[in-house]
């Protein structure tokens, strides 16, 4: 919503305007990257105690920074893709 009312006129209806939901979906983009931190911490901090844990537990870690992994390139991929001139 700051993102909305710094950009305009304040109205809700202006996050449609593809300036400002270009920068909304940034948004995303920094939530996905510390989501992988997240993930990496929990494996990191939980490392001693992986030979008491059950399958399934490693099974989750594992799984959670895949799919953390796999959204941070899928996003600023995509949000490349929206941009008229990527990279110049």
């Amino acid at each position: 919503m700051i993102i909305v009312a710094w950009n305009g006129d304040g109205n809700p209806t202006s996050i449609f305007e593809s300036d400002v939901f270009k920068k909304v979906l940034i948004v995303f983009i920094t939530a996905s990257i510390l989501k992988l931190g997240q993930a990496v911490l929990d494996v990191v901090l939980n490392w001693k105690a992986r030979q008491c844990m059950p399958f399934y537990v490693k099974l989750r870690y594992l799984l959670k920074v895949v799919s953390a992994a796999t959204w941070v390139v899928i996003l600023p991929v995509t949000y490349a893709y929206t941009s008229k001139d990527p990279g110049y």
